[in-house]
């Protein structure tokens, strides 16, 4: 069946062999598309009709769901790079809807329902309301299981993934009318499937890649329905199930679930280097991400364990006021606000972040200790979207070598081929790091630009930088009206645990461009999710002692 597959194949697996990158191949499969479009429907169909009501949720959801782990992770194999589960029936949040919604809003949520299930048939053709919903059980497990499931680099990388969705007590005579009819629709394309046993477990399957939903599925006794891109996915699950080989029986994976909040309603765990631009041989799973996400009165809260701790001193653990934050605008798109600012560089590499992502001023000699004098608060901030220079750095200015250490930076900047000029504004004086450059416009060869990598100043206790004279002039204006005191970051922040180590802060609709183009998956997440996307106002991050708490703020429950 593998050479089949492989060959029926050749054309986008060449994509691969031609050194395209792991994200463009992993995520552009059709059999993805579909399986995560259950995977996520399913999730979504409930927690994405109800950004409207959580504000004011009586019911037991917002305590989270009663199982400590998917039941479903004991099907996928301990190495598997990436696993989301719902723990909780849809038919619960749809019930919750149900029952406190008023009128108007009934018929808002209802329709992204609708669609969010339009959604699933046109990628699937399945109808969750006929099909799905009447044996659906409490769990829906999407993992994916394998890199690339014949090891074979000559043929590109072919991916596995896995769809567990439970069966509800006493609803298994559903569930196999349900897999009847699936295969007598994939057999009327000419789709026939085959069957066999794995270790006792009747599993259909067909090698035409037709585009249908699932290449293989099985009926795991009264408990489960899977369904996978191909058999060998199934086979490879059941044994795991059977060997103890599994997610559910590994100890890190325990462990961090343990150490999460118990009030939850989703659990994902995956490798973080999954994301990066890396090909897909070279995805080690050793760097393993838990993260549970549960219901907040205004919004949804996700709790992250990181790899092995390994941020957990990268943050200072003083738990001090950001006072650096009066300086960064109300209108701020990204901003972080913490201690020790050498840590920042710690951080971004750790978690993968490019040096691109980073303002211009702030790479000046950033392998040297020329900002180890920022020990105190400080706050770094972008006003502009995208690729825009309009950054604002505000670092406490204490330590007694402050002044001798900024004229380092000066000295850094002009030993990379920059001025440092002095230059006024209003009644501050600032020093500005500029260079001439030639004109890159053919009618202006002739003509001379100024680049400025930034400026600095000192306002106060704090030491300002900037990447632009406009954002310079927003940072000096900001403490009549920051980002600190504006209605939407205390809002924001409100659900994060206090005290803890400092902010990161994100306005989503301004940044989600950047992060589609940055993330492949999360272009193909948000085309899937896109009823509950859109209707994300502003995300913010924590951090106290080894937990990382991420608050997803709804549009629909500000001012509430």
């Amino acid at each position: 069946m593998a050479t089949a597959h492989k060959s029926e194949n050749a054309m986008t697996d060449s994509a691969a062999a031609s050194g395209k990158k792991a994200t463009v191949n992993l995520f552009s499969s059709r059999f993805f598309t579909g399986l995560l479009a259950i995977a996520l429907t399913l999730i979504f169909t409930g927690v994405g009709a109800f950004v409207y009501l959580l504000a004011n949720s009586p019911l037991s959801l917002l305590d989270g769901s009663d199982r400590p782990i998917a039941a479903a992770t004991v099907f996928v194999p301990r190495r598997a790079p990436f696993t989301l589960s719902l723990l909780t029936s849809p038919e619960r949040l749809i019930a919750l809807e149900q029952a406190t919604a008023d009128a108007d809003q009934r018929q808002r949520v209802l329709d992204e329902t609708s669609q969010l299930k339009r959604t699933l048939q046109e990628a699937t053709g399945l109808n969750y309301d006929r099909d799905i919903q009447p044996w659906i059980g409490d769990e829906v497990t999407f993992a994916y299981t394998d890199v690339d499931l014949d090891v074979d680099a000559s043929n590109g990388a072919q991916p596995g993934y896995l769809v567990a969705v439970e069966i509800a007590p006493d609803r298994q005579p559903q569930a196999q009318k349900f897999l009847q009819l699936y295969w007598q629709q994939q057999a009327f394309v000419g789709n026939a499937p085959v069957g066999t046993q794995v270790s006792g477990v009747p599993v259909l399957s067909s090698a035409r890649r037709s585009g249908a939903i699932a290449n293989a599925t099985a009926l795991v006794g009264d408990r489960f329905v899977l369904f996978a891109n191909d058999s060998q996915v199934i086979a490879r699950s059941i044994r795991a199930a059977q060997t103890a080989t599994n997610l559910a029986q590994t100890a890190s994976y325990r462990e961090a679930a343990d150490q999460l909040p118990q009030t939850r309603l989703a659990l994902a765990y995956f490798d973080s280097q999954l994301f990066t631009q890396a090909e897909p041989r070279q995805l080690p799973a050793a760097r393993p991400i838990a993260i549970s996400f549960s219901l907040a009165p205004a919004g949804l809260i996700a709790n992250a364990r990181l790899p092995g701790d390994a941020l957990s001193n990268q943050l200072d653990s003083s738990n001090k006021p950001v006072d650096a934050l009066n300086y960064l605008p109300a209108n701020s798109k990204f901003a972080i606000a913490s201690h020790q600012l050498t840590q920042l560089g710690k951080l971004r590499s750790e978690v993968g972040i490019p040096v691109s992502a980073l303002p211009d001023f702030l790479t000046i000699e950033q392998s040297s200790e020329l900002w180890n004098w920022a020990k105190s608060d400080y706050a770094l901030g972008q006003i502009g979207a995208g690729g825009s220079q309009d950054w604002i750095l505000a670092v406490a200015r204490d330590g007694a070598e402050v002044d001798k250490k900024i004229k380092d930076l000066d000295s850094a900047a002009i030993a990379q081929g920059y001025s440092a000029v002095p230059i006024a504004i209003g009644t501050e004086e600032a020093t500005a790091w500029t260079r001439f450059k030639a004109s890159r416009q053919p009618a202006a060869t002739s003509r001379l630009e100024t680049d400025l990598l930034g400026l600095h100043l000192q306002q106060d206790r704090y030491e300002i930088f900037a990447g632009s004279l406009a954002a310079m002039n927003s940072a000096l204006a900001a403490p009549a009206q920051s980002l600190r005191q504006s209605e939407r970051f205390v809002q924001a922040i409100a659900s994060l645990p206090q005290p803890n180590q400092g902010y990161a802060y994100l306005d989503w609709p301004a940044l989600t461009p950047a992060i589609s183009r940055a993330f492949p998956l999360f272009g193909l997440i948000q085309a899937t999710a896109r009823p509950l996307l859109r209707h994300i106002d502003v995300v913010t991050a924590t951090r106290d002692r080894n937990l990382t708490s991420l608050f997803i703020q709804l549009k629909e429950s500000r001012h509430k």
